[in-house]
């Protein structure tokens, strides 16, 4: 059973999901994409067109478009293989995108990529009106690959702390809960994120998984109204992680030694922010990180809407944790999230100083949590030792500073 997301999509063939990254592919499928696309494209931009590389721990072949786009994308934006040969000729990985899929115990939760401009502007009709299409892409292009992510019967839940899925279930639900109730987006992730904590620490106690969850529910507000009573503090090794992780997010830049170099050039009030360019086409845009900083801290109520809806939708898809989330536990996947919204909060401050502007736009915003989906949640992995660094990392205190927040 297919449980689709509260959203709309429909394709609008911008072609933004060709460029960006480099798309795995199945056993085979790099030879069918060559004989497909040898008559089609020239032999100079076929010679770029494949690449390999680490994902999973498991070596496989790729259309490269990490620094461009991929070699099959037309001047117009289409494809020339969907062209020719109709959308079932292209990779699965084509055929799937934006959609995710999380198979559970009870179910195939679906969801959505915010890296689609079609996702994020909300196009097209409720997914629940296009069943019967999701429920045919998923039999041919999902069943039997390795794009069908899974939680298994038990849930980690963090520190060590596990619970069945049956017993994890209200909580995914009672935590995307959170992000769609009233009032501002900080105070939003803290309820997601102290009720997680206090879990955990109800748990702790060898509490039953029940008892501690009704028991967190209760010290909710209070934790709240404590973690954002006091001013924001963030150590030089939260900047580091939350600056590295930024960079991570950077269109055509090559390697994990660019992406450090980046970081530790702004860690001392230098160095540049990379955006991706107004058109489709357009090279990356370079903004220096000291007008970033002039830029006022916050998103404005539609672009703190925005981000919520996206938090929200990727905590009830289920692509916040575990194998969809770099083999994080549940509440470590909850760091990441929202240290992943402080990213994209400054992200939209980069946008706006592009364009000399003093605030964010909600355009701003747009752009940006692209930007960060397409350059964090579709990398394969992270380094060794992430994990720990996130765990470590201020990353309420950072989205409260990119937020302007003065609890």
């Amino acid at each position: 059973m297919l449980e689709l997301a509260r959203a709309h999509y429909r394709c609008t063939g911008c072609g933004d999901c060709c460029r960006g990254w480099d798309v795995p592919l199945e056993p085979g499928e790099a030879a069918a994409f060559t004989n497909f696309a040898t008559p089609l494209i020239s032999a100079e931009r076929l010679r770029g067109a494949l690449g390999r590389s680490r994902q999973a721990g498991i070596d496989v072949d790729t259309l490269a478009g990490a620094a461009g786009q991929c070699a099959a994308l037309n001047d117009d934006q289409t494809c020339a293989i969907h062209a020719a040969h109709g959308g079932k000729a292209k990779p699965r990985a084509c055929q799937i995108f934006p959609f995710t899929f999380v198979a559970t115990p009870a179910g195939v939760r679906v969801g959505l990529s915010f890296a689609c401009p079609a996702v994020v502007d909300e196009e097209g009709p409720l997914l629940d009106a296009q069943r019967g299409e999701i429920e045919a892409l998923f039999a041919i292009a999902v069943d039997g690959t390795r794009y069908l992510l899974r939680v298994g019967d038990e849930v980690e839940i963090g520190e060590g702390r596990t619970a069945s899925y049956a017993q994890a279930e209200p909580l995914f639900d009672e935590l995307a809960a959170a992000l769609e109730r009233d009032g501002r987006l900080v105070e939003r992730v803290c309820r997601a994120g102290a009720l997680a904590a206090l879990l955990q620490a109800r748990l702790g106690e060898q509490i039953p998984f029940a008892r501690a969850l009704d028991a967190a529910r209760g010290g909710v507000e209070a934790l709240v109204g404590e973690a954002l009573g006091e001013p924001a503090e963030v150590d030089r090794l939260s900047r580091a992680l939350f600056r590295t992780l930024l960079k991570s997010t950077e269109p055509g830049r090559a390697g994990a030694m660019g992406r450090m170099g980046g970081a530790l050039a702004s860690l001392f009030g230098s160095g540049e922010v990379r955006l991706r360019g107004a058109r489709p086409d357009a090279a990356p845009i370079a903004v220096p990180w000291k007008d970033v900083e002039r830029v006022t801290p916050g998103l404005g109520a539609d672009g703190e809407a925005l981000y919520a809806r996206w938090m929200g939708d990727s905590l009830r898809a289920l692509t916040f944790f575990g194998d969809a989330a770099f083999g994080l536990s549940l509440a470590g996947g909850l760091d990441l999230k929202v240290l992943s919204l402080a990213v994209a909060a400054f992200l939209a401050r980069a946008y706006a100083a592009a364009r000399g502007a003093p605030v964010v736009a909600l355009d701003d915003c747009k752009r940006a949590l692209r930007q960060l989906d397409a350059g964090i949640t579709h990398r394969a992995s992270m380094p060794a030792g992430f994990g720990r660094a996130l765990a470590a990392t201020a990353s309420l205190d950072l989205l409260r500073e990119q937020l302007g927040d003065r609890s």
